[in-house]
């Protein structure tokens, strides 16, 4: 009797192995493509979030040249503002050095003066 139950164990696992192999061979290409068309589907998904990604990128793109552009746009004028800034004080210095000149030139015009004045009065006191 054991032998039986062992033959009949036998019979009934190659049934239901034959049975499920013939079930995964019969199911194969229906999963397939549901798979496929699963896969596809979460594809396409991710593709048009890659779309409105590049299209984030692109915009993002166009700021960072548009920076740029402004940033190159004040470092010029930052540029023209110290050339400036260098030829006024240029011209402060030359400025100042002209004052002291004046300066100079009208303290010895005074001195000049007053000379001329202490000259002028004995000779005006010594004549009449």
């Amino acid at each position: 009797m054991r032998e039986d139950r062992k033959e009949s164990f036998r019979t009934w696992a190659t049934l239901v192995v034959s049975a499920a192999a013939l079930l995964v061979t019969s199911l194969r290409q229906p999963l397939a493509w549901t798979l496929r068309s699963a896969v596809q589907d979460v594809l396409h998904e991710e593709l048009v979030n890659y779309g409105n990604l590049a299209g984030l990128e692109a915009g993002r793109e166009k700021r960072l040249v548009s920076e740029l552009d402004s940033l190159s746009r004040i470092e010029h004028d930052m540029a023209a503002l110290r050339e400036e800034t260098a030829a006024t004080q240029a011209t402060h210095k030359l400025l100042a050095g002209m004052s002291n000149s004046l300066c100079s030139i009208e303290a010895r015009l005074d001195r000049l003066s007053q000379a001329t004045n202490r000259i002028k009065k004995p000779q005006a006191g010594a004549g009449p």
